[in-house]
């Protein structure tokens, strides 16, 4: 009977061991769970800062969702190969006009459809690729865009047809589309944060000035065929780098749901993200159109020489691929001290847009250029984490908004611009550029204190993960 009684005891204060180290272990991990939320909403998504523009909800629920907990460099490099691809293919066209003019018997105007082609689906794919990432995943939207482009490139190849190229190069600007998109989720995925955005943005930019180089070179093998050919290549370097990277796949075992209170808004009805994109619209859509006719205004305003002024005017573009992730640099360090750099990028750009209208000293120009890339770039890293830290729900969605309103500044301006400069307005259109600079400034976004809002997100959202 003792012996009965004594097991009986012993197996009571057993369960209340387990059931007390049980509750603990619940108390610690929501301990855990509560402390990563406040560091996250203080210092942004995967530990690194942003531009904190009164997102209500936390990037708590999307860390646990895809479960990047490191940087991962693979994760990066197949970003900036995505981004890569897009940024090639939007100048490979242009990088040997002459000999594709030749092969396919067409005037230099009518080759530059080709880019108009691919730069039309491009722009207008952008919103309809973030929907497509952020319902089938990053990792599968890339593959699929990095597919079409090879494909379309590829078929183009076949024969110097002028039809065939447009058809295709208006496809590869959809497939380009889904790679930008999926490339900006996939250096979100890889845990470098801001600064991964701006190496992200770097390199797609500098793919666009590489191809400038690298098609014509290919020509010397390749001849009409190496536009194709090389950006179906770059496609499928891209595609081994993103299979290659773990840090874009969803955690293998799990199922995570999560419990939102309330509906949220459609990115297109997102008044927040558009101020966003305004900025990135002139910032990187107003610099583009620009670089496309500097050499020229350079030529007629300030005298300069054709080679001296295609070379100076290339500054404006080549300088953002080191000011970008330099931009996402300072907004990990300073998260508090975005807004008003920023703002002071958007002064400096436009002020030195409209002293490229007026002539000076020769030596001033490259000193401009150079500034005004420096001015572009600065935003970038800031305004795509921004975007993705708001909506967490959607990620993805808010990009293609943001880049679908630059794209649209490209596709618009630089035949307007060109217009413009052919009539003999130069000035009255790089005053109109500059204009665009400032207008940023009246619809500018605003910042919450972090503080403020992690009380209010811990309230409001609710997250489980289930194995």
């Amino acid at each position: 009977m003792a012996a009965i009684m004594h097991g009986s005891i012993c197996d009571a204060t057993s369960r209340r061991t387990t059931t007390a180290g049980a509750a603990k272990g619940v108390a610690r991990r929501l301990v855990q769970v509560s402390c990563l939320g406040v560091r996250l909403r203080r210092c942004g998504l995967h530990g690194s800062p942003g531009i904190r523009y009164g997102n209500r909800h936390g990037g708590m629920s999307e860390l646990l969702r895809e479960g990047f907990p490191t940087t991962s460099a693979r994760g990066l490099l197949a970003a900036c190969l995505l981004g890569g691809t897009a940024g090639w293919s939007l100048t490979a066209a242009g990088a040997e006009a002459p000999a594709i003019a030749a092969a396919y018997g067409l005037s230099l105007p009518e080759v530059g459809f080709l880019t108009s082609a691919f730069s039309l689906t491009y722009a207008a794919a952008q919103v309809p690729a973030g929907m497509v990432v952020d319902r089938l995943g990053m990792r599968r939207t890339g593959l699929w865009g990095l597919a079409t482009v090879a494909l379309a490139y590829a078929v183009a190849s076949a024969a110097p047809l002028g039809a065939l190229a447009a058809a295709c190069r208006a496809i590869a600007g959809i497939g380009a589309a889904l790679c930008y998109v999926s490339g900006a989720e996939v250096a979100r995925s890889s845990g470098s944060g801001a600064t991964g955005q701006g190496v992200f943005g770097g390199a797609a930019a500098a793919a666009g000035g590489a191809a400038l180089l690298g098609v014509p070179l290919g020509a010397h093998t390749l001849g009409w065929r190496s536009t194709w050919v090389t950006s179906a290549a770059l496609a499928v370097l891209a595609v081994a780098a993103l299979l290659a990277d773990t840090s874009s796949r969803e955690p293998a075992g799990k199922r995570v749901q999560r419990v939102v209170p309330e509906p949220r808004r459609s990115v297109l009805r997102d008044t927040e993200l558009y101020r966003l994109a305004a900025v990135h619209a002139v910032t990187f859509g107003a610099s583009v159109v620009l670089s496309n006719w500097a050499a020229l205004v350079l030529h007629r305003t300030w005298g300069m020489s054709s080679a001296f002024a295609t070379g100076t005017a290339s500054l404006i573009l080549l300088t953002t691929i080191v000011s970008r992730p330099l931009g996402g640099i300072l907004a990990r360090a300073w998260p508090a001290r975005v807004r008003p750099w920023t703002a002071g990028s958007l002064v400096v750009g436009g002020l030195c847009v409209l002293a490229l209208a007026h002539t000076g000293p020769v030596a001033l120009a490259p000193l401009l250029c150079i500034t005004l890339g420096i001015a572009s770039g600065l935003p970038f890293a800031g305004v795509f984490t921004s975007a993705q830290q708001r909506r967490p729900d959607r990620p993805a969605g808010a990009i293609g908004l943001i880049n679908a309103h630059a794209n649209l500044v490209i596709v618009v301006g630089t035949p307007l611009v060109g217009a413009a400069v052919a009539g003999g307005r130069t000035g009255v259109a790089v005053v109109a550029v500059a204009a665009l600079w400032v207008i940023p400034l009246l619809c500018l976004p605003g910042s919450t204190s972090s503080r403020s809002r992690c009380s209010e997100a811990a309230r409001a959202e609710g997250t489980s993960v289930t194995e």
